[in-house]
């Protein structure tokens, strides 16, 4: 079976998704602070 590989892309997965909410958290507090 392909389970490690499974749970390889899922890790990866999560791990670029992480990144992208903290890119994202990032961009919307600067906008905030550019606001105020």
């Amino acid at each position: 079976m392909s389970l490690s590989s499974g749970v390889r892309t899922l890790s990866s997965g999560v791990m670029s998704l992480s990144s992208g909410v903290r890119t994202l958290s990032t961009q919307i507090r600067r906008f905030l602070s550019f606001r105020l």
